[in-house]
């Protein structure tokens, strides 16, 4: 059976960091560690592929006062950043919850641990959401929501965050 660690699949996920992301090596093989507890190897192979579709752009825009790592830094760890790239790690324990936030970059998402949610958009809706362990590819909103993380497991989760 093959595993994450297979030399030959860390070494394509490493590729596609540096080649795509243009991530300096040791920045590269920090992300490829932090996603080895993913047992789902399509879900890194999905990653890559979404990723080779991937443009990038010299505009950056300015935060939003509502970012996700302003106003929840206990939630949205900051990896890795540059003009066209921002590379951020999720979190939400068991019960926990992000206050009103966005993400206003497109964005690919690699869900490791996935959860259930109390979701509240900024309009006053109430819905629930599932997110297992998945790539996701999400479009940028200036839209803010709550989450509260319902499941029985923390989630986790890798963001990449395209600058445009």
């Amino acid at each position: 059976m093959l595993s994450f660690s297979t030399l030959s699949f860390a070494s394509d996920l490493e590729q596609c960091l540096e080649q795509i992301y243009m991530l300096d090596p040791p920045i590269a093989q920090q992300i490829r560690q932090k996603l080895e507890p993913i047992k789902e190897l399509s879900i890194i192979q999905d990653f890559i592929s979404l990723s080779k579709q991937i443009t990038f752009s010299k505009q950056t825009t300015d935060l939003n006062q509502f970012d996700a790592v302003l106003v929840a830094p206990d939630e949205h760890k900051l990896l890795f950043e540059n003009d066209q790239l921002r590379i951020l790690e999720s979190f939400v324990p068991v019960g926990g919850g992000v206050p009103f936030h966005t993400h206003q970059w497109d964005s690919i998402m690699i869900i490791i641990q996935g959860s259930r949610f109390q979701v509240e958009t900024s309009s006053g809706e109430i819905k629930e959401e599932i997110w297992g362990t998945s790539v996701e590819r999400f479009p940028g909103s200036l839209e803010s929501d709550i989450y509260t993380n319902l499941g029985p497991e923390e989630f986790l989760a890798i963001a990449f965050e395209i600058k445009k």
